[in-house]
């Protein structure tokens, strides 16, 4: 089975569903996540990629994407992020 977890910024996903993610994967299931914001307004963005990864890494999901949006900005992106989803 192949699940996929959009994530609106780098921590949702790992402070939400790190607990679901370790059964989903202990059961064989493919994760795959997709982070459309890194915090990239601030002076943070690169840290926050950096952690954003290494939870993935820690969680054991190969599979991952980051789009660096500005998140305040989501309705003016929306072409592109149902474009990235399709």
């Amino acid at each position: 089975m192949k699940i996929l977890l959009l994530s609106p910024h780098v921590d949702d996903v790992e402070l939400m569903c790190a607990g679901s993610i370790c059964k989903w994967i202990s059961k064989g299931y493919e994760i795959h996540v997709l982070c459309f914001s890194c915090a990239q307004e601030n002076n943070y963005g690169f840290e926050m990629k950096s952690e954003w990864a290494l939870a993935m890494e820690t969680l054991g999901v190969r599979h991952r994407t980051l789009i660096v949006l500005i998140a305040r900005m989501f309705p003016d992106y929306s072409q592109t992020i149902c474009e990235t989803l399709l």
